[in-house]
């Protein structure tokens, strides 16, 4: 019998005779013959216990996902679309009993050679994995090479390196890419296998496939049969997944009119929703149950056991969409230097992804709390924000969106000559009802202590004689409730802002 190492000097042999698949078609999946070669002799599934238990558990698989940038931060694909990629993925493998849930939260890397040559870098991607989870790159393209003459990869699993890179265009779209690429991870084939170089064309194939092989690619590559006779040496090894010569890469959406048998004479009709298939736009898209227990016999296996664990992730249903308290939609923020944005807890969720865009600019976090104090933000300029509740293990709640313009700029800035310093204490103020304003002022002057909401609306107001030299303004704070708020001291007409927040 042959040895595992021979086997794999063959499959590098053969690789550089066969063209890899995105070299022939427009958009598609990256893996080649010999990677899937590859996967089942590095990544063997020898687990030999019982599947029908294991089809009634559910299995957790962790995921880490790797938002990539130029070096400079440009580029990376919003954390929004992480989060929805996750339902989709929970979606997508629910059937399966597969929850995957976000292992240790989300990693950004800022690395060009990464983010735009991912195929051609493959020991800097490496070199940036976990060791617990299933890592997953989000690239600007997923290209395996700089010579392809065509055609564009949409995502690819390395079997040496054992990560996957998706294009991020695929997480934007929400396709079912990544969910492909991941049954790849669990030694699933394409179900057209063997014709990835070289597709069914009626020109050429003809109108009854009579060949007992693939041509072209790896030889003797059997031809799968619609009765099932080969079922378990064709094609995918799969046998409730029928011939697929693979139709989907010339095919028109998700439909297959196409009119041809095998060599048995039985009509050969694929199935067009299959995840490993090239078919595309369909509704949805799953995996059969030969499949499923391909993949769970993947995961028990004994080079799958970094991805085991005792853990299981929050899945709670989020039915409630966020409340969103400040700012509230339609405001003018006057002081906009930083501010403090305030919404409800949801029920369910344990994170919260906050997004704030407007004017080229974009930021965002992940909190446990409900609040976020934004700075860098520009004058006389409308923003939108928007908060989702998610957790590890579930990415699909609804978003809350509103928006708020900045004003002109009117931030702790001293316009009364002859005032030298302010300071408030305490700041912030934690169980305290009232601040202690500390003023240096040169003059004997009157002025009107005012408390304004950032959007300027007066709160209370009152008057103060200031003596020359340093003062001390008692400011009742009682009927402040939590936020930011900006203090002004006005003199003749002549304002001077400072902020400062209750907790």
């Amino acid at each position: 019998m042959l040895n595992k190492r021979f086997l794999i000097l063959l499959v590098l042999s053969i690789s550089a005779f066969i063209s890899y698949g995105q070299h022939i078609h427009n958009e598609n999946c990256g893996v080649s013959i010999e990677d899937q070669i590859m996967s089942e002799l590095l990544h063997p599934n020898d687990f030999k216990g019982d599947l029908a238990k294991l089809r009634n558990d559910v299995t957790y698989v962790p995921v880490k996902f790797h938002l990539t940038a130029n070096d400079n931060g440009s580029g990376r694909l919003e954390t929004i679309h992480v989060l929805n990629q996750l339902c989709i993925l929970n979606r997508d493998y629910a059937a399966s009993n597969i929850v995957f849930y976000i292992y240790e939260g989300i990693s950004y890397i800022n690395q060009t050679n990464i983010y735009q040559s991912a195929g051609t870098n493959r020991n800097a991607v490496q070199s940036k994995k976990s060791n617990k989870a299933v890592n997953i790159f989000i690239t600007q393209n997923a290209d395996l090479d700089n010579t392809s003459s065509g055609g564009t990869t949409l995502g690819f699993y390395s079997p040496q390196g054992d990560y996957i890179v998706v294009r991020k265009q695929e997480l934007a779209a929400k396709t079912n890419t990544l969910s492909h690429e991941i049954g790849h991870f669990f030694n699933l084939r394409h179900t057209f296998y063997g014709w990835e170089g070289a597709p069914y064309d009626k020109n050429t194939h003809g109108e009854t496939v009579t060949f007992a092989t693939v041509p072209g690619g790896i030889p003797n590559i059997p031809v799968e049969l619609v009765d099932g006779s080969n079922c378990l040496s064709a094609a995918d090894m799969i046998c409730d997944t029928p011939p697929d010569y693979n139709f989907g890469l010339t095919a028109g959406n998700c439909s297959f009119n196409t009119i041809l048998y095998d060599r048995n004479q039985d009509r050969v009709i694929p199935m067009k929703e299959n995840q490993m298939g090239y078919f595309r736009d369909c509704d949805t898209f799953r995996f059969t149950e030969g499949q499923t227990d391909k993949m769970l016999a993947n995961f028990n296996s004994t080079t799958r056991s970094y991805i085991r664990s005792s853990y299981v992730p929050n899945q709670s249903e989020i039915t409630v969409a966020p409340i969103l308290h400040f700012p509230e939609e339609g405001d003018t923020i006057v002081d906009f230097a930083s501010i403090l944005f305030d919404w409800d807890e949801v029920p369910g969720a344990s994170e919260y992804l906050i997004e704030i865009r407007g004017s080229n600019q974009y930021q965002s976090a992940i909190l446990k709390e409900t609040e976020y104090l934004a700075t860098s933000l520009r004058k006389n300029n409308k923003y939108f924000w928007t908060i989702k509740p998610f957790s590890d293990g579930n990415g699909c709640a609804t978003v809350t969106t509103s928006n708020f313009r900045t004003g002109d700029g009117t931030s702790s800035t001293y316009e009364i000559a002859e005032l030298k310093s302010i300071s408030i204490v305490p700041n912030p103020v934690i169980d305290a009802s009232y601040i202690n304003v500390i003023v240096h002022i040169d003059d004997a002057v009157k002025a009107d202590f005012q408390i304004l909401s950032l959007f300027g609306q007066i709160i209370s107001s009152t008057t103060h004689t200031l003596d020359i030299g340093q003062n001390n303004v008692s400011i009742n704070t009682n009927v402040l409730n939590s936020g930011v708020y900006i203090l002004n001291i006005k003199v003749d007409g002549r304002n001077s802002f400072t902020k400062f927040v209750v907790q």
